[in-house]
């Protein structure tokens, strides 16, 4: 792929992470939490739906090092959530929406990362 299009579909991806993480903060600031089952199937097919085509996305880009650097934040953002909800357990959908997101951000910077170490 050429850089230009290689660097827009990374930073493409990290704001549909970024989007599903916005999402989940909103249906879970109510006070108290009420999450529905509905909102947490949606949150859930959009992160798998994230995973799928990621995936995809990585075995075709030769800028690793960049979309290594531009996971790190929402990363970053998943991990606060995730322990946020473990330590306060808000909400039991909650806790399972922050939980799926920040496993489905370290499963593709790790594919990121394995990529990177086998070439």
């Amino acid at each position: 792929m050429k850089k230009a299009i290689d660097i827009s579909l990374g930073i493409c991806v990290n704001v549909f992470i970024f989007t599903v993480w916005v999402y989940k903060m909103i249906i879970s600031s109510d006070i108290p939490v009420n999450i529905t089952d509905d909102e947490l199937k949606t949150a859930t097919i959009l992160l798998i739906l994230c995973l799928i085509t990621i995936s995809f996305y990585i075995r075709k880009t030769r800028l690793l090092l960049v979309n290594i650097l531009l996971l790190l934040i929402p990363l970053f953002l998943w991990f606060m959530s995730m322990q946020q909800a473990l330590t306060y357990h808000y909400h039991n959908y909650d806790t399972q929406i922050s939980i799926i997101g920040f496993s489905v951000t370290l499963i593709l910077l790790l594919q990121i990362v394995y990529r990177k170490v086998r070439i």
